[in-house]
């Protein structure tokens, strides 16, 4: 068993400045790619809102973002309602008729 002197020891554990880590660095591409999917379905939405406030007039005024607000509110809050049961281990299948309850009341 050979021991080590201390300055062997001490020139061991330094780093050289020049040398490089092991691990590669992840550049802003990769960083993309791993987002692609995301940002895919973010430019899909955006290109067909921009294609439908194109060929409707007034859609992005504040009474019509309203008036399709107060539509979706429905759905929203039922699928809010069916996450909590479905994160919670259960399964609810009333959502469906509670909606046309609600709709016919």
């Amino acid at each position: 068993m050979v021991m080590a002197s201390a300055e062997q020891t001490s020139e061991m554990m330094q780093r050289p400045a020049d040398m490089k880590s092991t691990t590669p660095a992840i550049d802003w591409r990769g960083r993309l790619l791993d987002r692609a999917p995301f940002l895919v379905a973010c430019l899909m939405l955006a290109l067909i809102v921009g294609i439908y406030g194109s060929l409707q007039s007034g859609v992005f005024t504040l009474d019509e973002l309203n008036l399709d607000t107060a539509a979706a509110m429905t759905l929203m809050l039922a699928a809010t309602g069916q996450t909590i049961v479905l994160l919670r281990g259960g399964i609810d299948l009333s959502i469906g008729g509670m909606i046309s309850l609600g709709t016919v009341i």
